[in-house]
C-alpha cells in the first residue's frame, strides 16, 4: 500500500452538514487530524437524489492531503469521485452499485484507479 496515503493510525476531527433542498440532499464534510503522526486534512462533497420510493442516485467528490515523511514542503494528495445507485428490493434488502475513480500523487509518482463495486445489503 501507499506509505503516505495508506490507512494506518488515523485520528480525525470531522465537521459535517446536510442540507435538503426540495428532494435533493447535499452533504458536506471537512476533516482535520493526523495520519501516522503527520498532519492531514480532507474534504468530502456529496449529492443524493431519490428517483422513486425505491431508487436513488448519489455522486461524491473527495480530496485528501498530507505532508510526505521527512519534508515540510512536499504534499501527497488524493482525489476521488464516484457515481452510485441504490435500489431497495424490499424492507430488508437493498442492492447498491458504485463506479469510483481516484487519483493520487505521492513521491513524484501519479496513480489512477477505476473500480466498480456491487453490494447486496441485508438488514437483520
Amino acid at each position: 500500500g501507499s506509505p503516505v496515503l495508506g490507512w494506518a493510525n488515523k485520528r480525525r476531527l470531522a465537521l459535517d452538514a446536510e442540507v435538503e433542498r426540495g428532494v435533493d440532499l447535499f452533504h458536506f464534510e471537512g476533516d482535520a487530524g493526523t495520519d501516522g503522526g503527520r498532519a492531514a486534512s480532507g474534504m468530502w462533497l456529496g449529492w443524493t437524489r431519490p428517483l422513486s420510493a425505491n431508487d436513488s442516485l448519489e455522486t461524491v467528490a473527495e480530496t485528501w492531503r498530507q505532508p510526505e515523511p521527512g519534508t515540510r514542503l512536499r504534499v501527497s494528495r488524493l482525489w476521488g469521485a464516484w457515481l452510485g445507485a441504490e435500489h431497495r428490493l424490499d424492507g430488508l434488502r437493498t442492492m447498491r452499485a458504485a463506479l469510483r475513480w481516484s487519483q493520487s500523487r505521492e513521491d513524484d509518482s501519479h496513480h489512477s484507479a477505476l473500480s466498480l463495486t456491487i453490494q447486496l445489503v441485508r438488514q437483520f
